[in-house]
């Protein structure tokens, strides 16, 4: 979510994929939860200096867009139910991870995703452990 907000590596991709959204040719799904960690790290950047603009206006923005997609039936947020949360408890103990990170894995199985984007190359890997294919944002084949 961030990186359609801040402009860094990855930015371009996540980009096309909100405009296929828009056109009606993707639908996005993110946790509720992480639509509060997206805002808490635009916060974080605009305080180190990392986001033009005001991080109010960002945030704004970033519901603003999840609302209208999730009206066009493009964008799915995930509530924070009892199976989702139990699977992201698993997650967290079958690899050792951050539970907002599991939490991210869980919610695109919950959807039955097609891909699962990250610029994180271990999360990458773990969604491919738990069956769910990845995309890694902002990363150029050797």
């Amino acid at each position: 979510m961030v990186k359609r907000y801040v402009e860094e590596e990855g930015t371009q991709e996540v980009d096309r994929l909100f405009d296929s959204a828009y056109r009606g040719s993707a639908v996005l799904a993110t946790s509720a939860l992480n639509l509060g960690e997206a805002s808490s790290v635009l916060d974080r950047k605009a305080r180190r200096g990392e986001l033009s603009g005001d991080v109010k206006a960002a945030v704004s923005l970033m519901l603003r867009e999840v609302r209208t997609l999730a009206r066009l039936g493009s964008f799915v947020v995930v509530p924070l139910v009892g199976r989702v949360m139990r699977e992201s408890i698993a997650v967290v103990l079958r690899h050792h991870v951050y539970v907002v990170d599991a939490l991210q894995v869980a919610s695109c199985k919950y959807v039955n995703c097609e891909a699962f984007y990250t610029a994180d190359k271990e999360l990458a890997e773990i969604a491919e452990a738990e069956d769910v294919a990845s995309v890694l944002l902002g990363r150029r084949p050797a």
